[in-house]
């Protein structure tokens, strides 16, 4: 998708148009860029899709408390994992086609009410931003990554689409702030916490204070998570692993650092292509299991390419099309 002309009677439209892309299984890093400028080009573009965010918000909600009545509560099991905590969520097959139904409507955040309308954030590949919020707590938005914030009068509510995002929480006992992030949901009151969201799940690291994870549909049930603690989720394997993590390296993206521990090799391309314009792809779906530890420098492409291959063993091949193409090799001696 383009960005394109705009005429006062097209916002609307484009603003649908948008809606319906990024909700897609198949969107783009070219299709996040031009969203980012076509939401900065004017007021009535970021207006515009405000509106569509807030009724598909609203509808959201009416699906999700009827899912609520055929699921099943989060069922959780704590046992020691290599030194780790691992909880395993299940969810009701009862609900699943309404879940599903309910995933394919979400777009933009939970608990939206009344007249509320959405605020939308993006960046850019390879872009950071701070953002200010009305709230008057602060979040640093990662590259390629998009956010929508609101409130009403008894709590705050953020949702993280795509990407990563670092938290400065404001107090405000009285309104609690909520953060949902596909069928996860974050809340606390006032803390610094950083959430990544990806295809297959998402993590939550907390920098200070405490938070508190859990379905959206029944937060309560949830993880409460201390200074030091990670939440990983995997969606394919329906399962959360708890982990402990040192803070001060929780947010290492902010200096332009990647850093990763037992990631799988999609992980961290699919990070990667956040912060360069030429894609990079596996050349071998059984190459997006191998785990990688590390830290990576997103200076330079072809230096963090260099990196990545002093690692694990890969070969990097950049083709007619621009994509960069990560395959198998031998490991040198």
């Amino acid at each position: 998708m383009s960005v394109s002309q705009h005429q006062p009677q097209d916002h609307m439209d484009e603003a649908i148009a948008w809606h319906a892309r990024l909700a897609s299984e198949d969107v783009s890093e070219r299709d996040l860029t031009d969203f980012s400028v076509w939401l900065d080009t004017c007021a009535e573009n970021r207006k515009a899709y405000d509106s569509v965010c807030a009724f598909d918000m609203s509808l959201q909600d009416s699906v999700e408390s009827f899912a609520g009545e055929r699921e099943d509560h989060l069922h959780r099991t704590v046992h020691p994992l290599t030194g780790r905590r691992s909880v395993r969520l299940t969810i009701a097959a009862a609900g699943a086609a309404l879940a599903a139904a309910s995933l394919a409507l979400y777009i933009a955040g939970p608990f939206q009410t009344g007249s509320n309308f959405a605020t939308a954030y993006a960046t850019r590949i390879g872009e950071q931003k701070v953002i200010n919020l009305e709230d008057g707590s602060k979040v640093e938005l990662a590259a390629a990554s998009r956010l929508t914030f609101s409130q009403d009068n008894a709590e705050r509510h953020a949702a993280l689409e795509q990407g990563e995002a670092l938290f400065h929480v404001a107090k405000d006992k009285d309104h609690p702030f909520i953060v949902a992030v596909g069928n996860l949901a974050v809340r606390v009151v006032g803390t610094v916490f950083d959430i990544h969201s990806s295809a297959d799940g998402a993590s939550v690291a907390v920098l200070e204070g405490h938070v508190q994870v859990g379905p959206r549909n029944n937060i309560d049930s949830g993880v409460p998570l201390a200074r030091g603690d990670k939440l990983t989720y995997s969606k394919a394997r329906g399962t959360v692993v708890l982990s402990r993590i040192d803070p001060a390296k929780a947010a290492a993206w902010r200096e332009g650092y990647l850093v990763y521990d037992n990631a799988p090799l999609s992980q961290v391309v699919a990070d990667l292509n956040r912060y360069f314009a030429d894609p990079i792809a596996l050349g071998d779906d059984s190459l997006s299991t191998l785990k990688f530890s590390g830290v990576l420098r997103v200076d330079h492409e072809q230096t963090v390419l260099v990196r990545l291959q002093e690692f694990l063993p890969l070969t990097a091949t950049k083709g007619a099309d621009g994509r960069i193409l990560l395959q198998g090799s031998k490991r040198r001696d």
